[in-house]
C-alpha cells in the first residue's frame, strides 16, 4: 500500500487536473435512488480561489451521490413526480 501512495506523490505534476470520469471518479454514477436505469455519470471535480493574501483554497471532489441533481428551472424540482 505504501508504494502506491508514493507513487501517487511523485506522479504529480503542476499541469491541469483532470476532471470526470478519470481517477477517483471512474466509475462514479449519481441518481441510483430511482434504480439503476435512471443512474448518470458522476466524476472528480476541483475548484479554487486565490485570496487577497495569495492564500490559495482548493477542493478536489468525487461524486458518487445516491442521490440526484434536480434543476427546478427545468422540472419544476419534483423530477420523480411522474414515477408516482
Amino acid at each position: 500500500m505504501l508504494e502506491c501512495g508514493y507513487r501517487a506523490a511523485t506522479g504529480g505534476s503542476t499541469g491541469p487536473i483532470a476532471e470526470g470520469n478519470v481517477g477517483a471518479g471512474a466509475g462514479a454514477t449519481i441518481g441510483k435512488l430511482a434504480g439503476p436505469g435512471r443512474a448518470m455519470k458522476g466524476g472528480l471535480g476541483t475548484a479554487a480561489m486565490t485570496l487577497a493574501d495569495r492564500t490559495i483554497v482548493a477542493a478536489l471532489v468525487a461524486v458518487n451521490a445516491v442521490g440526484d441533481v434536480v434543476d427546478p428551472r427545468q422540472d419544476g424540482g419534483d423530477r420523480w413526480r411522474s414515477n408516482g
